[in-house]
This record gives C-alpha cells, structure tokens and sequence, in this order.
C-alpha cells in the first residue's frame, strides 16, 4: 500500500511539474523563441497579397435600408495591393438573407506596428491588426451599429 502511494505522489507530482511549467528546460525562453517579442515592421507591401477570411458578429442598427439588422456572418476572399488598395469577393448572410455576390473595394493605411485603417466603396470604416509576419489579419468593422470581427490567413 505505501509502495502504491509512494508511485501514485510521485507520478502525480511530475504531472502537475510538466502541467504547471516547472521545469525550466521545457519552458526556457531558448525552447520556446516562438513567444519572444519581435520587431516586426509592416508595410503596405508586406502585407500585400489574398487572404482567405471569416467573420461574424451583429448588425445592431441597420446602415442601409436593404440591410437588416441581426446575425451577420461572411467568408470570401480578401486581396491587399501593396499600392493601398483593397478588393473582396465572397458571401455574406445578413439575418439569414444569403448574399452569394459580395464585393467591394477600398483602401488602407498600414503603420510601421502593424496596426491599419481602411475604409471601403461604401464608406464602412475597418481596425486593423497584422499577425505572425502579415500571414494573419484581424478586422473589426468600426462603423456604428456594427459588432463584427473577420480573421483572415493569408494564402
């Protein structure tokens, strides 16, 4: 019985050291240089190419009259020009009236942090942020009565 709980604490104790990061060679800083800050610099032209993007979120107050309000959820594909401009193709369902044309174009402004702006034909304004060297984007509509993020990886 001793032996038993003696092999059960032990085993448990490395367990909970791996779980909770105890060892320093596991967790250590030149293990893992995926987690060190870099200092990334993004420019238009470093972001430029086709993403593929999801998103969702709510159309709390309606900016168009064809555009109800309720769930909203899209996917399509996004291409970045290193010259500032911006095209989209996909589908989109607004209160569950599907839109198989979605399209639209526009224009962004990069900074050197990899945040952006960009505004599109229509005039809705986007937030922007670049990831993991610009293979990633994440946009938030910013317009009023907008509550909608897309994710987008780039092809």
């Amino acid at each position: 019985m001793k032996r038993t709980l003696t092999i059960l604490t032990a085993s448990l104790l490395l367990i909970g050291t791996f779980l909770l990061g105890g060892s320093s060679h596991a967790q250590g800083d030149a293990e893992r240089p995926s987690l060190k800050a870099k200092k990334t610099r993004c420019t238009a032209e470093s972001v430029a190419g086709t993403y593929a993007y999801h998103g969702s979120g709510t159309i709390t107050q309606s900016p168009a009259p064809q555009i109800p309000a309720g769930p909203f959820t899209t996917v399509g594909m996004l291409t970045l020009n290193a010259d500032g401009t911006f095209a989209y193709k996909g589908t989109r369902s607004f209160n569950g009236f599907i839109d198989t044309a979605a399209q639209g174009i526009g224009t962004f402004t990069v900074n050197n942090d990899c945040t952006a702006t960009g505004i599109d034909n229509i005039g809705t304004p986007y937030n922007i942020v670049f990831a993991d060297g610009g293979n990633e984007v994440y946009i938030m509509f910013s317009a009023p009565g907008l509550v909608i993020t897309t994710v987008g990886k780039r092809l």
